[in-house]
């Protein structure tokens, strides 16, 4: 590879090497894996309290917790559920709305397909810059059945916007559903 241009803009060459290794990860583990321990806590505290009392490890982090089992007195253990039920409740929704942010910034990277959506996407550096370019595309000046950004969603989620390129080619009603479903998503 050649080095990096002095501006910091990987060369275009790069960029082929540069998408292959980040399209490796895949955010549907990670959120996957965030529900997976989100049911854990909601459908197995007794047996995750008892395994936080023995002790658990991982590398050289480790961490022991007191023993929270059966023999809690009746309020504490209505509390404990009391504040289970909160936990999962906040924690459903700050899931929701990381995966659905996590929607938004894979669409605005890739709608126009520049050469390395990530990188593209990247370049915002704040929250507010990021809140703009989402006003501007799904905002109240943005009509959901707009023909341009419907056209933009199926080149971003189908590689195309002509129906007939993907075989089979689906009924013009599911096209135009499956489109309005994922800008449903999307808003």
């Amino acid at each position: 590879m050649r080095p990096m241009p002095p501006d910091g803009v990987p060369d275009p060459a790069h960029l082929p090497a540069l998408n292959e290794s980040f399209y490796t990860a895949r955010p549907q583990d990670y959120f996957g894996r965030r529900l997976q321990d989100l049911m854990l806590v909601a459908g197995n505290l007794a047996g995750l309290d008892d395994l936080f009392a023995k002790g658990v490890s991982f590398g050289a982090l480790s961490a022991i917790g007191p023993q929270m089992g059966e023999g809690l007195a009746p309020e504490r253990a209505s509390e404990r559920e009391r504040q289970t039920q909160h936990f999962v409740i906040a924690e459903s929704e700050v899931l929701c709305h990381h995966a659905g942010e996590t929607l938004l910034r894979l669409y605005l990277a890739h709608a126009g397909a520049p050469p390395s959506p990530w990188l593209e996407l990247s370049q915002i550096r704040s929250p507010e810059e990021f809140k703009k370019r989402v006003r501007r595309r799904f905002g109240p000046d943005s009509k959901p059945s707009d023909p341009a950004n419907l056209a933009e969603i199926a080149r971003t989620f189908y590689l195309t916007d002509v129906p007939e390129r993907i075989q089979p080619p689906p009924a013009p009603e599911e096209w135009s559903k499956g489109l309005a479903i994922i800008e449903g998503y999307l808003r």
